[in-house]
């Protein structure tokens, strides 16, 4: 069944993500049509989530379809995109690009040059007029819900306590006298205050223009909609009332401290009335773009080494009663993780769909069918795993020596050799189910998810466990262990011996005392430290209890810890293969990203690889300096005398090199003001020691070795 939608959205054919030349043809044609389908699917669905992998494009994918929607919609509502904290410069920036090389010169298309994150300023959004709105709106996670601090919106809701309330003359002119006060910081003068709140809402701009001829106002101060807000709320003001009938009528000597402390109380009245009238914003928008939609999979409580303050305020909003229910028409949200996600919290950001304005209760009856029904699949398929699982474990080596290496592959026959054996047949069983129950999940999600991986993604998932992280190691086995630092770790195997003895009776409990000294000396120490093993800098987890027994071999353990050695590689194996496998990597000129368990280990590893380095550096610059490698001073000179030297601003090297990065410039179309910061961003790298041991010095120290470096 379809569900009606109150829109009919069509995809802007003047769209040219192909115009951009840092796109393929290939990679733009699939993003076209990605967005030609999602722009579709909004016509008969509340949403759709685009779980494209980290660098396939979602960016410029969400751009086009937000561009689409807004010149269907005639530009008469802006289209919001909101985005993480980590990313409110990139999608501004990102705009810019999308603008400049997918939209036609005259596309009139108006989007905000920052990004929101404040929910005054997120409000006058809508009420703009055709002139001056921005069609698409970037705007922080969580801006809505944010404390309110804008001093203009904060006045309003002052009048409006004011407004037809008897006997309040005498109060309001003690407020104006003490308005720089309790409103302090933004050169609110007594003058001023007294005119604003003598005159309606839509007058502000204009009072304001007269009083600060110097200051250029583009907008309103205050949305609009904040007295249809506070009347359809019926929100009590009478305690922000109450708390302004107190304000002091005269001079004294404790004026200060007692115009602080009321304050601080109108500042949280007025937080109390802003949060119970801010769902009844008369604010409409066709369609909400939210970036890194994974985080709102949270009810309830913060959860999840991924949740944030933030996040939880987004889930909150979009949800049935929360403040951005109901204020949009459609939902496409973006993760590359959605399922990494466990099922039931793909559900749960499926769910946020109910969050949008719909059009009919029958629409929203068939939406909830169709996500319990996805919902009681995705159940299905995990039982059907779990009873894999539980009947491959049973079987033997002797249960499949004859049958073909790629038996249990859904709908290949099984020879009459396994006829008369039950669990090969049990087996094979559950896995034709499961096959099934993964096509009828993926039928049922499809409609709501689409995804696309990259070509490679094979190649970038090899795992390799223990050994296999050195060049050359085996799989088979695990890290070895330098006999000069053995003893802690057979030290902590006794340690945990006697953790899971004197917990012999009670349920088995992860020793994170071993887990913390499996990962880096400084893991445990920290794990010791606190009693707890900090994970991802955001989630913590307790230690067992320790009695006297087991304290005593713990401490020794970290007696038996060798001092760390700023000269010398650690001697911890993990943290040792680590280092040495991203040090090859970074020699063959390969990036590298290493995720920890625990804090402290990413601590330890920036600190081992970036000293790995310099002694790499080092070293290979002595070798083509013919330098003594321990005669640091000396290479350190070397090397700063080549800085100045290759790059001298009369060079021929540096002209060649400037009018290179000026045709590049000019390919791409950089303004004057980006090209002179890629030319200094340029500069700046080739100058530092890195480029200059690894690339320049294999072929001299002169400013001649620079050409063959920059060929490479």
């Amino acid at each position: 069944m379809t569900i009606e939608r109150n829109s009919s959205y069509e995809w802007d054919s003047e769209i040219r993500l192909g115009g951009s030349p840092l796109i393929s043809a290939d990679v733009s044609a699939r993003q076209i049509a990605t967005a030609k389908e999602i722009v579709e699917r909004l016509n008969s669905q509340p949403g759709v989530i685009l779980a494209d992998e980290v660098g396939l494009g979602k960016t410029f994918v969400a751009l086009a379809v937000a561009a689409s929607v807004a010149v269907s919609t005639k530009k008469r509502r802006p289209v919001i995109v909101m985005v993480p904290p980590a990313l409110t410069q990139k999608w501004p920036q990102e705009w810019q690009t999308f603008a400049q090389y997918c939209l036609p010169p005259d596309t009139g298309l108006r989007a905000t040059k920052h990004t929101i994150t404040r929910p005054a300023e997120f409000l006058r959004l809508f009420d703009d007029d055709a002139a001056h709105r921005f069609h698409i709106a970037f705007v922080a996670h969580g801006a809505l819900t944010r404390q309110l601090s804008d001093p203009f919106t904060r006045l309003a809701l002052i009048q409006a306590a004011f407004h037809r309330a008897r006997n309040l003359s005498e109060v309001k002119s003690r407020f104006i006298r003490w308005s720089p006060q309790l409103i302090p910081r933004h050169n609110l003068t007594p003058e001023l205050v007294s005119d604003l709140l003598s005159a309606p809402l839509y007058r502000w701009r204009e009072i304001l223009q007269v009083a600060r001829p110097h200051q250029e106002f583009n907008d309103d101060p205050v949305f609009l909609g904040l007295p249809e807000m506070i009347r359809s709320s019926g929100v009590d003001l009478k305690p922000l009332r109450q708390l302004l009938a107190a304000l002091p009528a005269r001079w004294s000597s404790k004026i200060d401290m007692k115009l602080k402390r009321q304050r601080g109380d109108l500042a949280e009245e007025i937080q109390v009335v802003w949060r119970e009238i801010l769902s009844f914003a008369p604010i409409s928008s066709p369609l909400l773009v939210l970036d890194e939609a994974h985080h709102v999979r949270h009810d309830g409580r913060l959860s999840g080494l991924f949740t944030s303050a933030e996040a939880q305020a987004d889930a909150s909003a979009l949800g049935n009663g929360g403040p951005l229910a109901g204020k949009f028409e459609h939902m496409l949200f973006l993760t590359a993780t959605p399922f990494q996600m466990g099922h039931r919290e793909l559900i749960r950001v499926l769910g946020r769909f109910e969050g949008v304005k719909w059009r009919r209760v029958s629409d929203r009856s068939e939406y909830q069918h169709e996500i319990f029904e996805l919902a009681r699949s995705l159940d299905e398929f995990q039982m059907a795993a779990h009873r894999v699982q539980e009947l491959w474990s049973r079987l033997s080596v002797t249960d499949v020596t004859d049958l073909p290496a790629d038996w249990w592959e859904p709908g290949r026959p099984l020879p009459q050799s396994a006829d008369e054996n039950s669990r090969i047949q049990s087996a094979n069983a559950a896995i034709a189910y499961l096959d099934l129950k993964v096509h009828d999940s993926e039928k049922l999600l499809r409609k709501w998810v689409i995804r696309h991986v990259r070509d490679d993604k094979s190649s970038r998932r090899n795992q390799l466990p223990g050994d296999s992280i050195r060049l050359g190691g085996d799989s088979l086995l695990g890290l070895d262990i330098n006999p000069d630092a053995m003893l802690p770790f057979l030290i902590a195997a006794r340690a945990r011996g006697v953790a899971m003895s004197a917990r012999r009776n009670e349920s088995p409990a992860r020793a994170y005392f071993a887990e913390g000294l499996a990962s880096s000396y400084e893991a445990y120490r920290d794990t010791r430290r606190n009693r707890a093993g900090f994970l991802d800098q955001i989630e913590s987890v307790t230690t067992d209890n320790e009695d006297d027994q087991l304290r005593w071999y713990l401490d020794w353990v970290e007696k038996a810890m060798p001092a760390h050695d700023p000269q010398q590689i650690t001697s911890h194996p993990k943290i040792r293969a680590t280092v040495e496998r991203a040090l090859d990597l970074w020699r063959s000129g390969e990036k590298v990203l290493i995720f920890c368990f625990y804090v402290e280990t990413g601590r330890a590893l920036r600190r081992e690889i970036s000293a790995a380095m310099e002694r790499d550096l080092f070293e290979t610059a002595a070798r083509y300096l013919e330098l003594d490698p321990s005669d640091r001073e000396a290479i350190t000179e070397r090397i700063e005398r080549t800085k100045v030297n290759i790059l001298t601003v009369d060079s021929g090297a540096r002209r060649t090199l400037e009018k290179q990065l000026e045709e590049l410039a000019a390919k791409y179309r950089f303004t004057s003001e980006e090209s002179e910061a890629f030319t200094d961003a340029v500069l700046r790298f080739l100058r530092t020691e890195s480029f200059l041991v690894r690339h320049v010095f294999p072929h001299g120290v002169g400013s001649s070795a620079l050409a063959p470096a920059l060929e490479e």
